[in-house]
């Protein structure tokens, strides 16, 4: 009797693979198809994360914006300066790394044009993550949200904060926690372990106030959980922009409160 061999392509062969993946629940994995070939290495991860925590310190932008005081630039202007230059720097080099990498930024990081179910699950996400930060507020921790405002203008003030607090910070660390390290760390270490990891990497850029560390730790797990269920970059950069839009239109309505 003869024994009939039947010879599968290679096409064939990918198709049951990743029949396989939606059938045991992975059809989110990072093995999908518009995802391009390629994977953070381990210095990628020291740099990208020592680059957050060193650029984000305000040591390091008062030594961009403290020459610019000296020669009389204003203080909000010359902070504005100093932050944009700081998160810039962080942002060039998590998507410099990811380009040269994957070939490409948009798709490795899963950012893509924003939609109204990803705009939605954000506003959603950004309800959630205010309701994580004030919860924190009821523990016993020193001082609150740090993040004062040099003196100026209310309506420089306001501009200063919508643009570092919700657009420039919302953006760049989510690029780097969840797009570049929680992806880069899940890659190696499995999904559960790169979300926590990602996190407290997230808290630690976060100190040394212990509110702000807390609610990194937090707000970290919150948004990689947001990022791995919906696969998304753009659910947590709004999640996280306004979410901070929130807590500062709360302290603002404090502030003004009898």
């Amino acid at each position: 009797m003869k024994r009939r061999v039947v010879r599968m392509s290679k096409s064939d062969d990918r198709q049951l693979t990743l029949s396989g993946e939606e059938l045991s629940g992975r059809g989110r994995s990072r093995s999908r198809t518009d995802v391009p070939n390629g994977r953070f290495h381990r210095v990628d991860l020291v740099v990208v994360f020592a680059a957050g925590i060193v650029l984000g310190l305000e040591t390091v932008v008062e030594l961009a914006s403290g020459p610019l005081r000296s020669a009389g630039m204003s203080p909000l202007l010359a902070d504005a300066i100093g932050w944009g230059v700081a998160n810039g720097l962080i942002l060039v080099i998590a998507l410099g790394i990811t380009r040269l990498r994957y070939g490409r930024v948009a798709s490795p990081l899963r950012l893509h044009r924003p939609t109204l179910r990803t705009t939605l699950v954000g506003l959603a996400g950004a309800v959630g993550l205010a309701a994580i930060n004030f919860a924190v507020m009821f523990l016993p921790l020193d001082g609150g949200p740090a993040g004062g405002i040099a003196d100026g203008p209310a309506w420089a003030q306001l501009v200063f904060a919508v643009l570092f607090g919700v657009v420039v910070t919302g953006f760049y660390e989510e690029v780097v926690y969840r797009g570049v390290l929680m992806t880069g760390l899940s890659d190696r270490f499995g999904s559960k372990a790169g979300l926590v990891l990602s996190s407290v990497a997230f808290s630690l850029a976060h100190l040394p106030r212990a509110y702000n560390t807390v609610t990194g730790l937090l707000g970290g797990l919150y948004l990689g959980w947001l990022y791995r269920r919906y696969d998304s970059l753009n659910v947590v950069i709004i999640a996280h922009g306004l979410g901070n839009a929130l807590l500062g239109v709360a302290a603002a309505a404090a502030n003004v409160s009898p």
